[in-house]
Order: structure tokens, then sequence, then C-alpha cells
């Protein structure tokens, strides 16, 4: 299946968050999202330390926006549709081989936004956008899997549980971790 190009004003919402693209205006705002989540996030997600500043900022918003039109990268922003505020990150990456034709659903949400149900409304949206719009057969979610509220998040949106995955990631200290696998599938959605 050939990679889809999706337009630079591509975005899904539901009535209180939107999916976008991420934009150039983000860096300012997307820093101070990380800012205050490092404590939280940071004990599952590497990136997300001390040392992450305004050019490392700058740098991912601007490789999001380079990889769009790429089709296999759809790193998206979780904004707020009464105010505009972002509220975290989603994405699907997608792997097409003469083996495999999946993508792969990652998260991260401002610390201060648990526990609202975002994520898992910003999860469903965007999974089955890729299985229904994008004609995707799996999209699949891993997590450490220690981190429950990840694997909540998962289970909410309706994924499958698969299985454990025996020292698959590493932690933000390097050492390798179980993983938690779950999967969503066309027929799930029916």
């Amino acid at each position: 299946m050939a990679a889809q190009t999706l337009p630079r004003d591509w975005q899904l919402q539901d009535g209180t968050i939107r999916l976008r693209p991420f934009r150039f205006d983000d860096v300012v705002p997307f820093h101070a999202m990380v800012d205050v989540s490092r404590e939280v996030v940071g004990r599952w997600l590497a990136w997300c330390n001390a040392d992450y500043d305004m050019a490392a900022a700058e740098q991912w918003v601007a490789r999001c926006i380079q990889d769009w039109p790429s089709g296999q990268k759809y790193a998206c922003v979780i904004e707020d549709v009464r105010d505009g505020s972002l509220l975290g990150g989603i994405g699907l990456m997608i792997e097409n081989s003469p083996l495999t034709h999946h993508a792969n659903l990652g998260y991260w949400l401002r610390s201060d936004c648990h526990g609202r149900g975002v994520m898992t409304r910003a999860a469903r949206m965007l999974a089955e956008f890729g299985l229904r719009e994008l004609g995707l057969p799996r999209v699949h979610i891993y997590a450490l899997a220690d981190n429950i509220a990840s694997r909540r998040v998962a289970e909410k949106a309706g994924f499958q549980f698969e299985g454990v995955l025996r020292r698959y990631c590493k932690r933000p200290d390097g050492s390798a971790s179980d993983s938690a696998w779950y999967s969503l599938i066309a027929e799930d959605l029916q």
C-alpha cells in the first residue's frame, strides 16, 4: 500500500479535542508542555528530561513538519478546542514493508491533564482514522509493562491486550524493560 499524504490543514476533532499537524508556532507552547511534565512523563520517556530546551522543541517541531508529507509519520498535537491550548502529543508511525503493514500509535499527555479521558479519546480517534481512512490493517500500542496509566489508555480506547514482550523497550535510564502490547484492527470497530 502506498503512503498517503495528508494535507497540512488536516484535523480530527470530537467537540472537546482536536488532533492536527504541528506548526512552527507550536514550539513555545510545546516546550512549556514538556517543562511542566518532566517529572511525570520523564519517568517513561527518555527525551522528557531536564536537558529538553527550546532548541530541542524547535528541532522536534521542525522534524514533525518535515516528516508529515512522507505519509509514514503523522505526529500531531492534541489541542483543546475551547481555547486552543496544547494538551499533548500523539502520532501514527506507519511501517509498510514486504512482510508487514501496520502503525504504531504513540502518545503522551501534559501531566496536569491526566485523568480527564483526553488521551483515551485522542488514541481512539487517531486509531480509527488509521484503520478506516488510511486502510491500515492494524494499529498497535506498546508501553513499558509497569506504565499503568498508558496501558489503561490503550484498554479504554478499545485496544486488545496481546501480551508482554520481554526486554523489548528501554527505560529512560537505558535499562531494558518488558513491554505490554495492544492492538486494534478494523473488526474491533464493529
